[in-house]
């Protein structure tokens, strides 16, 4: 189950419920020009906190396994109150896809929500790591 935030345009914030599962619907996202592969492509970033049973089951690693696999830059922590949290930033088609993998998780894991805060792609960071602070 997806919660979807944008802070994006006007009036603030959209929400989305996702009960089928990879069914995405969004409002007012930036077009940010950027040429990959000779193509105007969409390059924003979420920010994801991932509820479940998802410390103690390798989350983490598969976070930044397939980020890396999608090409996505960012990061992925535990926080102390037991979820995830994940910074990701890429083509939007990319990060759409990635939230679907990140529903299923590994197999030790059950997600139960992700919250999700699409933001403008700020460029901060190069490649995909777990960060070891937690908060």
């Amino acid at each position: 189950v997806f919660s979807l935030r944008s802070n994006f345009g006007e009036g603030g914030s959209a929400e989305a419920g996702n009960a089928a599962g990879g069914f995405f619907q969004h409002s007012h996202f930036p077009f940010i020009p950027s040429l990959v592969k000779g193509s105007m492509v969409e390059i924003v970033r979420i920010h994801a906190v991932v509820n479940g049973k998802v410390q103690g089951v390798g989350f983490r690693a598969f976070t930044e396994y397939h980020a890396t696999q999608k090409g996505l830059d960012g990061w992925v922590r535990n926080r102390q109150d037991g979820n995830v949290e994940v910074e990701a930033e890429g083509p939007r088609a990319m990060l759409e896809a990635f939230l679907q993998v990140l529903e299923q998780g590994p197999q030790l894991s059950r997600v139960t929500q992700i919250i999700v805060d699409w933001k403008d792609s700020n460029r901060q960071t190069q490649g995909f790591t777990i960060r070891r602070d937690e908060v």
